[in-house]
């Protein structure tokens, strides 16, 4: 996590964009805005514990 959170937001997309590419049949292409979005969330929420961060995610896929 903590390498996600140093990433510029040009480099996440860089790299989520390379994910998509790699995985075309597994991973959709809307990836890349979503990995933003949560970036996002993740430096706006104080609580950065794995229990909560692990809550966010499936907040995020509901």
């Amino acid at each position: 996590m903590t390498e996600f959170e140093s990433l510029t937001l040009d480099d996440l997309q860089k790299c989520a964009t390379h994910l998509v590419e790699s995985y075309p049949d597994d991973i959709e292409a809307s990836f890349v805005d979503a990995s933003v979005q949560f970036k996002a969330i993740v430096e706006a929420e104080q609580d950065r514990t794995i229990t909560h961060t692990s809550q966010l995610l499936k907040l995020d896929r509901d």
